[in-house]
C-alpha cells in the first residue's frame, strides 16, 4: 500500500480548503505588519516588540475563533482517508491503523505549526521589526512550538475517539472545541469564585500564561497517552473489519 501519510499530505496540500482556512489568518497577519509598522524599533528594547507581535496575533480571541477550529477542520482529511472501508481492509490489526491515524495527526500538526509561527516571523520581518528576532524570542517560539504540537496531539485524539464513538463527521470537531470551551468555563468560574488560578489547554499552547514552563509540557505528554491508549482501546472494541486485534 502507498504510503497513508504522502496520501495524506497529498490530499491537504491539493485542498483548496487548507488554503481558505489560512486566509483569515493571513490577514490577520498583514493587519498586524501595517500596524506595528508604524511601532517605533526600540533596540534597546530587548527584542520585546517581537513577544508583543507573537501575542498580538496568538491573542485568545484568534486562537479560539479561527486557529483550534482551523486546525480541526484540517485533520479532517486524517479520517476521511483513513476510514475508508478500502482503506480499513489493507490494514492487518487496528493497532496499526491507530498509529498511523496518529503519525498523521503529528505530521499535520506539525506543517500547521510551522505556518502559523511563519506568519508571526512574516509579520516581525515586514513590520521592519526583523531585528528583534533575537535568540531569546527563537527560543520561545520554540518552546511554544512544543506546546502547541502537544496540544495538537491531545485535540487530535479527542477529535479521533468521538469521532470513534458517535461516527457522525461533525462530531469529532464539535465535541473537541466543546473541550476547549468549557476548560475556558472552568477557568473563569475558578478564578472568579474559588480565586484559583486555572491554566487552559490553549493558554498552555500559546504561552498566554506566565506560568507555562517545561514540567506543564510533561503533564500535556502524560494526557496525549493517555488518549492515545483509550482510542486504541476504544477501536479495539469496535467492529471495524479485522479478524486479527
Amino acid at each position: 500500500m502507498k504510503s497513508i501519510h504522502k496520501i495524506l499530505c497529498k490530499s491537504l496540500f491539493s485542498s483548496r480548503r487548507l488554503y481558505l482556512l489560512l486566509l483569515p489568518l493571513v490577514g490577520i497577519g498583514a493587519w498586524y505588519s501595517y500596524e506595528y509598522s508604524k511601532v517605533a524599533n526600540q533596540a534597546q528594547d530587548g527584542g520585546q516588540l517581537s513577544f508583543a507581535i507573537y501575542h498580538s496575533i496568538f491573542q485568545s480571541i484568534i486562537v479560539l475563533c479561527i486557529i483550534i477550529p482551523s486546525f480541526l477542520v484540517i485533520i479532517e482529511f486524517i479520517n476521511v482517508n483513513l476510514d475508508k472501508c478500502e482503506v480499513l481492509l489493507k490494514y492487518k490489526n487496528i493497532r496499526k491503523w491507530w498509529a498511523d491515524k496518529n503519525w498523521g495527526i503529528c505530521l499535520f500538526s506539525l506543517i500547521y505549526i510551522v505556518i502559523i509561527n511563519a506568519i508571526v516571523i512574516a509579520v516581525i520581518i515586514f513590520s521592519g521589526h526583523g531585528s528583534q528576532l533575537n535568540v531569546n524570542f527563537l527560543r520561545y517560539m520554540f518552546l511554544g512550538g512544543l506546546f502547541q504540537f502537544l496540544g495538537f496531539l491531545i485535540l487530535g485524539n479527542i477529535y479521533s475517539i468521538a469521532l470513534l464513538q458517535i461516527q457522525h463527521p461533525s462530531a469529532g470537531f464539535f465535541i473537541a472545541y466543546a473541550v476547549i470551551v468549557l476548560l475556558d468555563i472552568i477557568r473563569d468560574v475558578s478564578e472568579s469564585l474559588l480565586t484559583f488560578d486555572f491554566v487552559t489547554l490553549e493558554e498552555y499552547m500559546f504561552l498566554m500564561s506566565n506560568k507555562v514552563n517545561l514540567w506543564h509540557g510533561l503533564w500535556l505528554l502524560l494526557i496525549f497517552m493517555l488518549l492515545y491508549q483509550l482510542g486504541l482501546s476504544i477501536s479495539r472494541g469496535k467492529d471495524i473489519y479485522w479478524g486479527e486485534r
